[in-house]
C-alpha cells in the first residue's frame, strides 16, 4: 500500500518539482541563535513584518504543526536570452519567486496544497520558514559556500518551498546541517563577489548584495534601509537591474547546468527583443506592463525603482551615447530618479554631462538631489 507520505510526494513530481522531502515541524533553534548572532545586520529581516524568529518556532504559531513537506523546483529548464543576463537573474526570469496563482508557479503550488487539503489534512497559513536549513532536515539539499542551496545534480538554480501539516508523515533522513560539497578550498564565489557582500564562506552583508539593492532598496523596508542605493554599491553593481547571479554563475557546481543547451523560453523571446536599460529608464507605462511586470512582480517593485535601477546601469556603462536620455529624467517629477540619474550621468562625465547637470542645479530645489548633482559635478571635474 502506497503511504500517504508517498502519494504526497508522487503527485508532487508529477507537479514539476524536482525532489520532494518531508521533515518534522520541530523548531529551529540553531537558526534563530545563528540569526540573532548576526546583529543588526539582519534586523530589517529579523524585526521585519515576516517574523522569522518565530516562524522557526512552527507550533508556536500554528499548534496543530506535525510535518513540513518540502519542495524543490529547478527553475532552469530553459534558456535566458543573452541581452537580459547580468541584468535580471534567473529566477526572475524564470517567473518562480513568490508567485501566486494564476502564475503557473503559484498554481504548481497550489495544487499541491490542494491535493493535501483532499486526503484530510490541514495546512497552516504561510510561514516565513528557514527554506535552505529545511531543505536539509528534509534530505532534499545540501549547503555552499554562497549560500545558497543545492540538489545534487540539479545544483543552485532551484526554488524551495514548504507547506506546513497537522499530519504526522514519514520523514526523511536529514542532511548535516555542515555538509558541503563545495570543491575543497574553493572560494571562487567570495572572489567573484563583485561588493564583498559575500565575504566568507556562508557568510553575507545583505545591504551590500547586489540583488537586494535592486529589489529591497525602499524607504519602507525600514531599519536604515532607503530609496538610494549606497554610492559603494552602486559602483560595483555592472548593469544588474533585478537581481544578481554571479556567486551561482562562478560555482563549479553549477558549472555543467550552465554549459547545456536548452529550449528557449517564448515569452522571454518575446521579452528580450523588447527589452533594454533605456526603456527601462523612461518606463512608459505599456513597456512597464509588456516587458518589465511580467518578469518583476516578485518583490512588487513599482516602476520607480526599475527607472532607478536602469539609470545605476547606464551610469556603469560609461557610455556618452546614454547621456540625452539621462539628461531628459533629470526633468523627472521623483526625485529618487533625478538623484540616481545625476550620479549616472557623472559616472560618464564630458563636456555634454557636465552642462546637463549645471542646468539642472540652476533649477532644483530638492536638497538631496541637489548634493547628488553637486558631487556629480565634483566627480566630472575630478577626472578632468
Amino acid at each position: 500500500m502506497v503511504t500517504l507520505a508517498e502519494q504526497i510526494k508522487q503527485f508532487a513530481l508529477d507537479q514539476g518539482y524536482c525532489r520532494v522531502g518531508i521533515a518534522p515541524a520541530d523548531d529551529f533553534e540553531d537558526h534563530i541563535q545563528e540569526l540573532l548572532s548576526r546583529g543588526d545586520l539582519y534586523d530589517f529581516y529579523t524585526e521585519g513584518p515576516y517574523q522569522p524568529l518565530l516562524a522557526a518556532r512552527p507550533k508556536e504559531v500554528w499548534p496543530p504543526a506535525k510535518s513540513i513537506i518540502v519542495m524543490a523546483y529547478d527553475y532552469f529548464r530553459t534558456s535566458f536570452p543573452e541581452n537580459m543576463l547580468g541584468k535580471v537573474g534567473r529566477v526572475y526570469q524564470s517567473r518562480t519567486m513568490n508567485a501566486f496563482a494564476p502564475r503557473i508557479a503559484g498554481l504548481r503550488l497550489q495544487s499541491v496544497e490542494d491535493f493535501i487539503r483532499s486526503k484530510g489534512i490541514q495546512v497552516a497559513p504561510f510561514l516565513m520558514l528557514p527554506e535552505r536549513r529545511l531543505g536539509m532536515r528534509a534530505g532534499i539539499t545540501n549547503t555552499g559556500r554562497n549560500n545558497f542551496a543545492f540538489v545534487d545534480g540539479t545544483g543552485s538554480f532551484i526554488y524551495l518551498s514548504a507547506l506546513v501539516v497537522d499530519r504526522e508523515l514519514d520523514y526523511d533522513t536529514p542532511v548535516d546541517e555542515t555538509t558541503c560539497k563545495c570543491p575543497p578550498g574553493c572560494t571562487a564565489c567570495i572572489d567573484a563577489c563583485p561588493t564583498q557582500a559575500l565575504y566568507a564562506p556562508f557568510r553575507l552583508v545583505p545591504r551590500l548584495c547586489i540583488n537586494f539593492n535592486t529589489s529591497m532598496a525602499k524607504d519602507e523596508t525600514g531599519f536604515g534601509v532607503t530609496d538610494s542605493i549606497p554610492h559603494q554599491v552602486r559602483k560595483q553593481m555592472g548593469e544588474a537591474v533585478f537581481g544578481c547571479d554571479i556567486c551561482q554563475e562562478v560555482c563549479p557546481r553549477n558549472a555543467k547546468r550552465l554549459r547545456m543547451e536548452l529550449p528557449k523560453d517564448p515569452l522571454l523571446e518575446k521579452i528580450s527583443k523588447e527589452f533594454s536599460l533605456v526603456g527601462m529608464l523612461h518606463m512608459e507605462e505599456d513597456y512597464f506592463e509588456k516587458y518589465v511586470q511580467p518578469i518583476g512582480y516578485n518583490f512588487d517593485l513599482k516602476p520607480r525603482y526599475f527607472q532607478r535601477n536602469a539609470a545605476v546601469a547606464l551610469g556603469n556603462t560609461h557610455d556618452p551615447r546614454y547621456l540625452d536620455d539621462l539628461g531628459r529624467e533629470l526633468d523627472n517629477d521623483d526625485a529618487m530618479i533625478r538623484s540616481h540619474v545625476a550620479w549616472a550621468i557623472g559616472q560618464i562625465g564630458t563636456d555634454k554631462g557636465k552642462a546637463l547637470l549645471e542646468t539642472r542645479l540652476n533649477q532644483e530645489s530638492d536638497p538631496d538631489v541637489r548634493l547628488e548633482i553637486s558631487q556629480a559635478l565634483d566627480s566630472i571635474e575630478s577626472k578632468g
